[in-house]
């Protein structure tokens, strides 16, 4: 599932990577498991597209800047 391949992907990469959760579930509860599982952001479907591009262009901009 999504939370173990966070886990995977954080044991291999550690924190070079952002994760962003796109998932149909969106109590605390879900929110809590994702944060724990690795993700940085959580979106419950259907995501606002606004607010995933706006993260989306942040990423981006953060990543032009630092060289990476």
């Amino acid at each position: 599932n999504g939370y173990e391949a966070a886990r995977q992907i954080r044991m291999l990469r550690g924190q070079s990577v952002t994760l962003i959760a796109v998932t149909a579930w969106g109590r605390e509860r879900d929110k809590r498991a994702a944060d724990e599982a690795g993700f940085n952001h959580h979106f419950v479907k259907p995501p606002n597209l606004s607010k995933l591009s706006h993260l989306l262009a942040e990423l981006a901009a953060h990543k032009t800047r630092d060289g990476a």
